[in-house]
């Protein structure tokens, strides 16, 4: 009788070993499946990365010629400003009078001034 008990536990130790056995190689399989899934995310983020660092990249170079362009422009518009107030003194003081004369000495003094402020006002 105590062989028989005996015998009993050992099958259904082996019967408990086989079943913990067949349970880790299911989660073996279920793991590598999902190692496969993650690693095709990966790839495919990592796509998705490079294209966003690439649209950045472009934007921040976009960005820089349309600093380059605004300097440009600044420019152009100071002499432009600059050439309007210099044939505008220099048509009244050709104009005639000295009352008219004086007045365009005023009025070149004070377009000094609002051209220093207003370079104050840019270069800030």
């Amino acid at each position: 009788m105590l062989t028989f008990f005996f015998t009993l536990i050992f099958i259904a130790e082996i019967v408990l070993v086989l079943n913990i056995i067949s349970f880790i190689n299911k989660c073996d399989k279920r793991i590598c499946e999902l190692n496969q899934t993650f690693a095709g995310v990966k790839s495919s983020l990592s796509d998705g990365f490079r294209g966003v660092r690439i649209a950045i990249n472009s934007l921040n170079l976009n960005l820089n010629k349309v600093q380059v362009v605004i300097v440009q422009k600044k420019e152009e518009y100071k002499t432009i400003i600059i050439k309007n107030i210099i044939t505008g003194l220099l048509f009244l003081l050709l104009s005639g009078n000295s009352k008219k004369i004086i007045s365009g000495v005023e009025m070149g003094f004070a377009a000094y001034d609002i051209a220093k402020k207003y370079m104050k006002v840019l270069n800030s």
